[in-house]
């Protein structure tokens, strides 16, 4: 409910300063929530998504006459060539 209510802030503030793009930065469950409220599942549905977000992962919205698309998620090849950094798990 507070990510909803907290992207009806943001939404509100985007069209009244008539916005072409604006940036979340979120961990990947508030993410996940507002991609599911995007889709129309609500917030509930966060934990049951079809997605996960990949580590530094990101996700591009367009919204044209409140249609929401989802053009990419988990793009993150811009990492990839970090991972080899990384602790193995």
């Amino acid at each position: 409910m507070r990510v909803a209510a907290g992207w009806e802030k943001a939404r509100q503030s985007i069209e009244a300063q008539h916005l072409e793009r604006a940036g979340v930065l979120a961990h990947g469950g508030t993410l996940n929530a507002l991609l599911c409220l995007w889709q129309g599942l609500g917030t509930s549905f966060w934990r049951l998504a079809f997605f996960q977000f990949d580590w530094a992962g990101t996700a591009c919205m367009r919204f044209d006459s409140d249609i929401p698309w989802i053009r990419w998620i988990n793009d993150a090849r811009h990492i990839d060539n970090l991972r080899r950094r990384l602790p193995a798990e």
